[in-house]
């Protein structure tokens, strides 16, 4: 071939690979999600493929064309999808690869995986991972982060082998039983996972954090030590490691990690909380009330917080605070019948007999025992 021609045939071949001739075809499942609203999985989709589409080397399935095909096969991308559905559906809009994830809240933990299977091969290739503290505001980071790993993984070596050996490979079932609440299924893929990563903290505060939503409180609180063990600075592992201990009335001994969690996240509302908690439990109740402010100075949203604090103040007959700091608890969850009864409370120790007769009404609805206890103090 002549100098000429060759050089043609490259120019043809750049255009045609610019126009999406040559560019892999990728199809993007979904991100099922648990902890967060049914919006959060979709627009991790949406950002994500937003990222992707940007590459030239990557030619996307239209989302419309995915659905159709899965509502054909009667297939619910919106839940798991095994590795034959997610084949047989890869073949079908033609794709080499098809990716799908999952996203889920661990605490104040927002974990995101993903995992990558090649259609032809029928096997997972690639498996990845991205983590924010930062709860949802934290997403668009963590989806940006996942989708550079994705496309440097893509546009480097075609992947030869399998994900066999990475532990990524198995989040997604973890994640995915998790989101359904089938704790016990996903807790055997989060232990297979330690075995391969033994020294990974993340995943040792997962398991300790999976412990503690099955109410195994013993064996959270060793997975969470063993979590700060492998990591001294992972302040949410610590503040995990005293929840622990605190449910299992060892809220003395859990002072100890919740300010070691304060120490390395001074913006964690929650260990303020549980140590006011442990602070009330000992009678030291001008300490507790001032670390119930401060857990609400961190969060202005903390319903539980605003409500502890309220009762105290009511207790020791702050009444005119008591019934700002419930007011605003109310206001953030009207359905909170602890709330409402403590308000009506305040108001009916103020001589607002109208004001506390609202929230009677308001409680016969919500828990009608309280209504009448409430009734009695008005009586």
């Amino acid at each position: 071939m002549s100098r000429l021609a060759w050089g043609a045939a490259v120019f043809v071949a750049v255009l045609l690979w610019g126009n999406g001739a040559f560019a892999m075809v990728l199809a993007v499942g979904d991100f099922n999600a648990h902890g967060a609203s049914y919006s959060v999985g979709q627009s991790v989709i949406e950002m994500l493929s937003s990222q992707l589409a940007g590459n030239p080397r990557f030619q996307l399935v239209e989302r419309r064309q995915l659905d159709a095909v899965a509502r054909q096969q009667r297939i619910a991308l919106s839940g798991m999808v095994n590795p034959e559905e997610a084949v047989s559906i890869g073949k079908l809009v033609g794709a080499k690869y098809y990716l799908q994830g999952a996203v889920s809240h661990f605490g104040v933990l927002t974990l995101l995986t993903a995992r990558l299977m090649d259609v032809e091969r029928r096997t997972v290739v690639a498996a990845y991972q991205a983590m924010t503290s930062e709860g949802e505001r934290g997403v668009p980071l963590a989806v940006r982060t996942m989708a550079a790993e994705i496309t440097a993984s893509l546009t480097g070596p075609e992947p030869a082998g399998t994900a066999r050996d990475d532990y990524r490979s198995l989040l997604y079932d973890a994640l995915g039983y998790y989101n359904q609440e089938d704790y016990g299924r996903s807790l055997r893929f989060w232990d297979r996972m330690v075995q391969m990563s033994p020294k990974n903290a993340t995943l040792r505060f997962i398991v300790a954090a999976m412990h503690y939503s099955r109410g195994r409180y013993g064996d959270s609180e060793l997975s969470a030590k063993e979590a700060v063990a492998f990591d001294p600075d992972f302040a949410e592992a610590y503040l995990l490691l005293g929840k622990a201990m605190f449910m299992r009335g060892r809220d003395y001994e859990a002072t100890g990690p919740l300010e070691r969690a304060i120490e390395l996240n001074p913006n964690l509302a929650e260990p303020y909380f549980l140590i006011g908690q442990a602070y009330k439990n000992r009678g030291r109740l001008e300490e507790a009330m001032e670390y119930f402010s401060m857990a609400v100075q961190r969060d202005p949203n903390y319903v539980g917080a605003y409500v502890a604090l309220g009762q105290m103040l009511v207790e020791v007959a702050e009444l005119k605070l008591a019934r700002q700091v419930l007011t605003r608890a109310v206001q953030l969850d009207s359905s909170n019948a602890g709330a409402r009864f403590l308000l009506g409370t305040a108001m009916a120790l103020e001589g607002d007999d109208k004001g506390a007769r609202s929230q009677v009404q308001a409680l016969k609805l919500l828990d009608p025992g309280l209504a009448v206890k409430l009734e009695e103090l008005l009586e």
